[in-house]
């Protein structure tokens, strides 16, 4: 699965704040992702396409994995609400650009498709950058 999506899944589930509803664990099995990114929201360019298998024993383990990549990112989760497959909310990095995420988007056990808007400053300018994660389970191993 695609690590970035394991991050935001594992802000998520460890968010003491909006997280309302549960988080499905995802299926074991062959997952595709892919990835668009785009300097304005509008005008997107095809990112990185992968495949790859979720073992039964990631996908039971992948919330404190994640939580691990959370902290190692020095990220922290300002709000965040997740119910009825819906999720929206801000997660900030203390890294050099200061990275500040709007975060939403749908999820399932078996598919996602998440939208970003990473908001950072370059030097003194001020830069956004939009991305879009979609996945989803094709099938068994």
């Amino acid at each position: 699965m695609h690590k970035n999506l394991l991050i935001l899944l594992a802000a998520v589930a460890a968010s003491p704040m909006g997280h309302t509803g549960t988080l499905d664990d995802p299926k074991a099995g062959l997952w595709q992702q892919s990835t668009q990114l785009s300097p304005d929201g509008k005008q997107w360019r095809p990112g990185v396409k992968t495949q790859g298998c979720l073992t039964e024993a990631q996908a039971s383990q992948w919330e404190g994995n994640v939580r691990q990549q959370i902290a190692a990112a020095s990220c922290t989760v300002q709000s965040l609400t997740v119910i009825g497959g819906k999720i929206d909310g801000v997660i900030a990095c203390n890294s050099i650009n200061q990275p500040v995420v709007q975060v939403s988007g749908l999820y399932s056990d078996s598919a996602y498709s998440v939208n970003l808007a990473s908001s950072g400053v370059v030097g003194s300018t001020p830069v956004t950058v939009f991305a879009k994660w979609v996945g989803r389970r094709l099938g068994s191993c």
